[in-house]
């Protein structure tokens, strides 16, 4: 992580991935100086949803610094450059992304209805 985003961070600091952006995203480290990426949310979650658990990636809801946050953490630093990328895509290619797959994917029956399902999420970004 020597040129990354997450240089220098501990568990009491954070960066904001945009300054100019509308979310409040930031890098963040946590258990094991694990690379993370944080949304900061305005409140506690009403429904918080079990999420899955998944080979390579932690997905909670967490309190940090005294306020509700969803976290996407690494388990292993080598996919450090894929979350960064991940989270610097402007709101446009997620859009255009997720017209993509509902063009490419969508014609195929068991994909339709999740397919739609994110193009509609995308969209309330």
């Amino acid at each position: 992580m020597d040129n990354s985003p997450w240089k220098g961070l501990d568990l009491s600091n954070a960066r904001r991935v945009n300054h100019n952006g509308q979310y409040d995203f930031f890098w963040v480290v946590v258990e094991d100086k694990q690379p993370a990426l944080m949304l900061r949310l305005p409140i506690e979650p009403t429904s918080k949803p079990k999420l899955p658990e998944l080979k390579n990636l932690i997905a909670n809801f967490r309190i940090i610094s005294g306020r509700w946050a969803f976290v996407l953490a690494l388990k292993e630093n080598s996919q450090a450059e894929l979350l960064k990328l991940s989270a610097e895509m402007s709101l446009s290619q997620v859009r255009r992304l997720t017209i993509w797959m509902k063009h490419s994917l969508g014609r195929y029956n068991g994909l339709k209805g999740g397919i739609i399902f994110c193009v509609q999420d995308a969209q309330k970004v």
